[in-house]
């Protein structure tokens, strides 16, 4: 057991890291790990809030259309926010981008 923990030790060193470091790390991952499943996904609590708002009336096209729109922008929004966080990116940085590559392949009159 000794020989494992030394073992351990060693591979861990070469990253600057002690054991204490590793098991806090792990403990953390694990607990993020429960949250996340414990968590619904947003993409389905916005298809369970689009199935309950057209079930159980009477609802119109428009209705169906509107409930519809809104529960794409609800996932899109998301879809946004979670760019933004995992990669350091903000709205503005990424609708300028959009516009410069808009920009770039614009049909130039001759």
């Amino acid at each position: 057991m000794a020989d494992r923990f030394q073992g351990l030790t060693v591979q861990l060193a070469h990253f600057g890291k002690s054991p204490e470091d590793a098991v806090t790390h792990y403990v953390q991952h694990l607990g993020l790990e429960a949250l996340r499943q414990a968590k619904p996904f947003v993409r389905d609590l916005v298809d369970q809030w689009e199935k309950y708002k057209k079930a159980g009336q009477t609802v119109t096209k428009r209705y169906l259309n509107e409930v519809h729109w809104r529960a794409m922008s609800c996932q899109i929004v998301f879809q946004w926010k979670k760019l933004e966080k995992q990669f350091g990116l903000t709205s503005d940085s990424i609708r300028s981008r959009i516009g410069t590559i808009e920009h770039d392949f614009a049909i130039k009159p001759a």
